[in-house]
């Protein structure tokens, strides 16, 4: 049970103090008063903010292959309300693979992900001092980008396109 938090939820149109009695994971009800004595924990949200999870359009989580760049999502992500991300573009078709076998499936996080349209992304710790060859067109392999985005529907929902 999460008592007297201010309630923010856009979609019921909710700006108001509420309590919310969650059960299994799931939101059971979201009322006024709910008595806390049917709860196995009460959590006093007081001058605090309750709302929905939170997306992120624009993130890089591709922590341990893009290391300058990218965040751990669980330890970044989560505790800023944020459940679901877009990662923009940090991996190539080349990366992808490992991107998503090591970060998006070990991750409490969602995780989605744009593709980069570049074959490798933005893997490198000097980002600055190589663009130029990382955004070359001889690095962009359309048909390898296409057959790994057929692959991956689930999590990538589009291209990224750095340019310079």
């Amino acid at each position: 049970m999460i008592k007297r938090g201010l309630v923010i939820d856009p979609a019921q149109g909710l700006e108001e103090e509420y309590d919310v009695a969650v059960s299994g994971g799931v939101i059971e009800a979201v009322e006024k008063n709910i008595p806390a004595s049917s709860a196995k924990k009460v959590v006093d949200a007081s001058g605090m903010i309750v709302t929905p999870g939170i997306v992120d359009l624009h993130v890089h989580v591709c922590y341990s292959i893009c290391p300058r760049l990218g965040v751990v999502p669980d330890e970044t992500c989560l505790p800023a309300g944020s459940t679901t991300v877009l990662d923009a573009g940090s991996a190539g078709h080349i990366v992808f693979p490992s991107f998503r076998e090591f970060i998006v499936k070990n991750s409490r996080t969602k995780i989605y992900a744009l593709l980069n349209i570049g074959s490798i992304g933005l893997v490198t710790f000097f980002y600055d001092k190589i663009k130029s060859i990382l955004l070359s067109p001889e690095l962009i392999d359309p048909s390898e980008t296409i057959s790994c985005i057929e692959k991956n529907r689930d999590v990538i929902k589009g291209v990224k396109w750095h340019h310079v």
